[in-house]
This record gives C-alpha cells, sequence and structure tokens, in this order.
C-alpha cells in the first residue's frame, strides 16, 4: 500500500509539472500576443517578463522588483522603459541612452559616460545635462548643431563644430569669433526654401503620416487617445499642437500646423534638412507617453 501511496504522489506531481509548464506557455503566448497582458498575470516567471518586454518595453511597470536581464529587455525595446526602474545600473542606463538618447531625462545624476552616450545617440539629449564639460557639448553639436541653442556661452571650438555639423548654427551664437565667421565665409552659404517631405512616423500605437503636405495622425488602438500635444519640426522651425481627442481605431487629418516651407541657409549641395514629429500622448487614463523621430533629407 505505501509502495502505491508513493506511486501516486510522484504521478500527480508530474502531473502538475505539466501543467505549470503549460500555464506558463499560455503566458508566453499571451505577452507575444498583447502588449498589456502582463499587467494581468500573477507572479509571472522571468521568461515571460523577458517576451513582455520584447513586445512593449513600458510593461516593465507592471512588474515588482524585475531583474537586471529584464530590465535590459525593456531598455532595449525602449530606452524610456527606464523611468519605470529605481537605481538601475550604468549598463542598464548605457543601454537605455544608447537606444535612445532622450531617456536621459529620466536618470538622476548620470556618470559622464551615460551622458556622452547619450548626446552621441542624440544631441538634443543635452538639454536634459546641467552642467555640460566642453567635452559633451562638442559630442552633442557633432551629432546636431543645432542644439547649440541649448549651450550657454559655447567656446570657440564648439561653435566651430557646430557649425560645421550644420551650418545654420550661427544663428545660436550671439558673438561667432573671426575664425567662425571665416569658415562660413568660405564655404559660401546661400539659401534655400525646404517643403514638407511625405514621411511617416510612429510606434504600434500612433502614426503620424505626411503626404502632399496634409498631415493626419491614426490612433491604432482600441481605446481613446488623447494627444497631449504634437510637434512638427521642418528645418529650423518647430510648431505644436495640443490636445487632440481620437477615438479608437481613427484617423484624423491635423488643422493648424502652417508651415508648409521655410527658408534655410545652406553651405553645399550636401547640406540636409531635419523633418519629423515629437508627440506625447495618453491611452485612457494610462500615463503619458512619449516618443521623438525626425529624419534628414538632401536638399534639392
Amino acid at each position: 500500500m505505501q509502495k502505491k501511496i508513493l506511486t501516486t504522489s510522484i504521478i500527480l506531481s508530474i502531473l502538475l509539472s505539466g501543467c505549470g509548464a503549460g500555464h506558463n506557455q499560455r503566458n508566453l503566448a499571451a505577452v507575444k500576443q498583447d502588449r498589456e497582458a502582463i499587467k494581468n498575470i500573477n507572479n509571472p516567471s522571468e521568461e515571460v517578463q523577458l517576451a513582455a518586454m520584447q513586445n512593449n518595453g513600458h510593461a516593465l511597470r507592471y512588474i515588482t522588483n524585475p531583474s537586471e536581464q529584464v530590465q535590459l529587455a525593456a531598455v532595449q525595446n525602449t530606452g524610456y522603459a527606464i523611468q519605470y526602474i529605481k537605481n538601475p545600473s550604468e549598463q542598464v542606463q548605457l543601454t537605455a541612452v544608447q537606444n535612445t538618447g532622450a531617456a536621459l531625462r529620466y536618470i538622476t545624476n548620470p556618470s559622464e559616460q551615460v551622458q556622452l552616450t547619450a548626446v552621441q545617440k542624440n544631441g538634443y539629449a543635452i538639454d536634459y545635462i546641467k552642467n555640460p564639460s566642453e567635452q559633451l557639448q562638442l559630442a552633442a553639436v557633432k551629432n546636431n548643431g543645432h542644439v547649440l541653442r541649448y549651450i550657454t556661452n559655447p567656446s570657440e571650438q564648439v561653435q566651430l563644430a557646430a557649425v560645421k555639423r550644420d551650418s545654420g548654427a550661427i544663428q545660436y551664437i550671439k558673438s561667432p569669433t573671426l575664425k567662425v565667421k571665416l569658415l562660413l565665409a568660405a564655404k559660401g552659404p546661400f539659401v534655400v526654401s525646404l517643403d514638407k517631405p511625405n514621411s511617416t512616423v510612429g510606434n504600434n500605437e500612433i502614426i503620424v503620416e505626411t503626404s502632399n503636405k496634409t498631415i493626419k495622425i491614426s490612433n491604432l488602438t482600441k481605446q481613446f487617445v488623447t494627444v497631449v500635444s504634437i510637434s512638427e519640426y521642418l528645418g529650423d522651425d518647430i510648431m505644436t499642437i495640443q490636445n487632440i481627442a481620437l477615438p479608437p481605431d481613427s484617423v484624423k487629418i491635423i488643422n493648424g500646423f502652417d508651415i508648409h516651407s521655410v527658408k534655410q541657409m545652406v553651405h553645399s549641395e550636401n547640406d540636409q534638412f531635419i523633418y519629423g514629429f515629437a508627440v506625447e500622448y495618453q491611452i485612457g487614463n494610462e500615463q503619458k507617453k512619449n516618443f521623438y523621430k525626425t529624419q534628414k533629407y538632401p536638399i534639392h
């Protein structure tokens, strides 16, 4: 009798183990299919957590005490996921800003290396650094000369690097040095008119499209979305519109952007201009999200 009871116990243990594996597989399938599914799973395994992060880094906010591996998976998906991590390691910080330079805004007391990596990825990240060193300033303007607007009293070396990268950065220098003026004079500036290019930016929730100077925004979710703000970048011009309501699965033409073409100072036929959008939005009552995407286009 004791042997029979022992055998039954072993079989039951095997069956329970199989059920657990099956449950884990169902959870894996769920988080791969639904970006928010993990919030409804109690005590998800690390395997499930990793799969969820690969689908949606912002889902990290639903996980208590995530391992560093899970944190890394989240910030590899979107650098902005670092805002949900308390005291992230430097490796996690570096991974976040390598993915999204602007994620620096969510990092408290970043190291010089983290700051440098951020501005090398996105020069505009320098706006989140209170006292940037000359090294950081140089790295930022070499990525995008127009970030000179965020630098107070740039050195001559920084000014030169900025205008070498983008000639139009001269407009942000109050008193350019003689070397800067000579550099620009040697390049022979001229002015061109820029028109909006056709483009598509966004993610699997919000899409912004420009076609024939008309802008439309699509809500890909099944929920109501509030676009808190949407900023259009064309060359050095920026225009922002706020508070746009989008019903579920809807497409809306955005009226109010009157930037159709702008003037830009150009120094060679190889110069480029920037076009794109920064969007902050909220799905239902969830936490606000954002994305920023610009592209460089050749000047014809």
